[in-house]
């Protein structure tokens, strides 16, 4: 190992002996447990005291802690120790970053099981309530978030060109991106009942009717889910709700929830963490605004989100998406040619942009928006980037987008937006990720819209 540290089969040879080696140990005196662990630790030190980058030492070292210590939480944080110490040497270290963020999660992971392992009628503390919470939310805590992306914000400005601290970046902007209502679309009435698609910026799965809360007249009223698709996830989900709750109400709004807000007690916050919402990645954040919405005769349906209560972390969740991408807006003016930039902001746009509205004023903005999303696509595709096809079809997309807004506007092109519409390669895409970017409602869920049509034979919905 001396001469060749970085060789797969050395590596693999050493954890099947140590794996050994400890199924003889725990068969001895107590006092000699957890002796091959410390030297093995020790060991892994001395490689990357020589070689602070060898992902094969980090790998084998993330290994032990989770093989042999996994739920151990004075080793975690002496592990978190350990990772700094090796940051501050090298701030751009991807194995030292990728360890950061995956034992932080694991460490968060582990008190809050602590918590919920106690006694049913154990009193828990604010302090507590708020910890169960933040992990539910975004399996690390917020103020972890905040202060690590000022870090990486230093270390941006000084490494622009360096992939790791942008990958870094890329992974907490996404652990507080919020699963979000994109759109609705009116499937009309099928048995005294108004259908209505629901699209989710992700695929999600577990949608309940306790998730999705749907007001008439500030009344809550009966509702059934179910999902578009036979995968477990989807983009795409139905709720089916009786005319005769529709008919004579004049205020309707729809309500997205995870209930990890209400919950405060021990075997409240157990239930929720049994099956909640949550996407593909594992993400149960869930934007807990209300979204106002009408039926109308001549627009499937129009809908707005409306923000009625001021949450704290939500606030501040936005607050720390609008700072980042102001950092990184900055540094795509001093660099223009950075494809990491650009990508980033592309990112940033499409998690964090506002759901569509029907108000001239805001669609000329985000007209604007997508515009400058389009520059960095076409500055990224002049690159020959890695999955070149993949973002090709992504800039199509937004090509779309922009036309469908310039509809709303009046001041669209109709002939080459129906050559896009009519682009064969556009329906050969994911048709929920085209729905979550582009379900402009006074257009797109129109029932005459080759879309519609489009979406509803692809799942074959009657």
């Amino acid at each position: 190992m001396k001469k060749y540290p970085k060789t797969y089969g050395l590596w693999h040879h050493r954890k099947w002996c140590i794996l050994t080696a400890v199924n003889l140990e725990n068969t001895q005196e107590v006092k000699k447990k957890g002796a091959i662990l410390a030297f093995e630790m020790k060991l892994c030190e001395q490689f990357l005291a020589k070689d602070e980058r060898n992902f094969h030492v980090w790998n084998y070292r993330g290994w032990l802690t989770d093989t042999i210590k996994r739920t151990d939480i004075p080793f975690v944080e002496k592990e978190l120790e350990f990772i700094e110490s090796k940051l501050s040497q090298n701030f751009s270290n991807f194995s030292a970053i990728y360890n950061k963020g995956k034992n932080t999660v694991h460490l968060t992971k582990l008190k809050v099981d602590k918590l919920l392992s106690q006694p049913e009628e154990t009193q828990l503390t604010e302090a507590e309530q708020h910890l169960a919470r933040e992990y539910f939310r975004f399996d690390v805590p917020l103020d972890f978030i905040r202060t690590e992306l000022e870090s990486v914000k230093t270390g941006l400005y000084m490494q622009s060109k360096e992939e790791p601290m942008w990958l870094y970046q890329k992974w907490l902007l996404n652990k507080m991106a919020p699963i979000r209502i994109q759109g609705l679309v009116n499937f009309g009435e099928k048995d005294e009942q108004v259908v209505i698609c629901i699209v989710f910026s992700s695929k999600i799965k577990n949608l309940k009717e306790s998730n999705l809360l749907v007001f008439a007249d500030k009344n809550l009223i009966p509702r059934e889910i179910q999902k578009v698709g036979k995968t477990n996830y989807s983009y795409l989900w139905l709720c089916k709700i009786q005319k005769s709750a529709l008919e004579e109400a004049t205020d309707l709004k729809m309500k997205f929830v995870n209930d990890v807000e209400i919950a405060t007690t021990i075997p409240q916050l157990k239930k929720i963490f049994e099956n909640p919402v949550e996407d593909y990645n594992g993400k149960r954040f869930v934007d807990p605004t209300s979204y106002e919405f009408k039926l109308t005769k001549n627009v499937s349906i129009y809908f707005r989100r409306k923000c009625e209560t001021e949450l704290p972390f939500l606030m501040l969740v936005e607050e720390l998406a609008d700072a980042e991408l102001n950092n990184v807006k900055e540094i795509i003016e001093m660099e223009p040619e950075n494809s990491f930039a650009q990508a980033q902001f592309v990112f940033l746009q499409e998690e964090f942009l506002s759901n569509p509205s029907d108000d001239a004023q805001e669609l000329a903005h985000e007209l604007k928006q997508t515009q400058e999303i389009i520059d960095s696509f076409n500055t990224v595709i002049s690159k020959k980037p890695r999955h070149f096809e993949r973002i090709s079809n992504m800039a199509k997309i937004y090509d779309l987008k922009y036309q469908l807004l310039l509809k709303l506007l009046g001041k669209a092109d109709e002939e080459k937006l129906k050559a896009q519409l009519a682009d064969k390669t556009l329906s050969q895409l994911d048709l929920g990720r085209i729905l979550h970017l582009l379900l402009l409602n006074h257009v797109y869920t129109a029932k005459e819209s080759d879309v519609y049509h489009l979406l509803k034979e692809y799942f074959n919905i009657a």
